[in-house]
């Protein structure tokens, strides 16, 4: 890597048990050998953008949230914008300190491939101290 630039523009908005996040952010990126093609780079440099728009609803207040989303990144590199929605559940045991999500991922383009599809089963637990 020989040099990296980037910003980004964020918000979210929170109103009786309804959530609301979105972001976008955009990199750009030179590689030392300028001739170097992989990944997301090609010819030694790229611009890498990200965007995402995730929501929710607590349909049991303080332990039950239904959530989606929807989010892609493209690069130099790609072949095809990846593409990812999102349909989950988030359970919280002891507020926000504690909880489970379980989400399905679809995923379209992986890594910028055209056609290499995947969907997922992700489930994660966490605990805050």
């Amino acid at each position: 890597m020989d040099s990296v630039a980037g910003f980004e523009v964020s918000g979210a908005y929170r109103i009786a048990g309804f959530s609301l996040d979105a972001q976008y952010n955009s990199f750009t990126a030179d590689t030392v050998d300028a001739a170097f093609t992989g990944g997301i780079y090609k010819n030694g440099s790229t611009t890498l953008s990200n965007w995402a728009v995730k929501g929710g609803y607590m349909i049991i207040a303080s332990k039950l949230e239904l959530v989606a989303g929807i989010s892609a990144q493209d690069t130099d590199n790609y072949q095809k914008t990846w593409k990812r929605t999102e349909l989950g559940v988030n359970f919280f045991f002891h507020k926000h300190d504690i909880k489970t999500q379980l989400t399905y991922r679809m995923g379209e383009s992986l890594k910028g491939v055209d056609n290499k599809d995947e969907d997922e089963v992700y489930l994660q637990m966490q605990y805050v101290f």
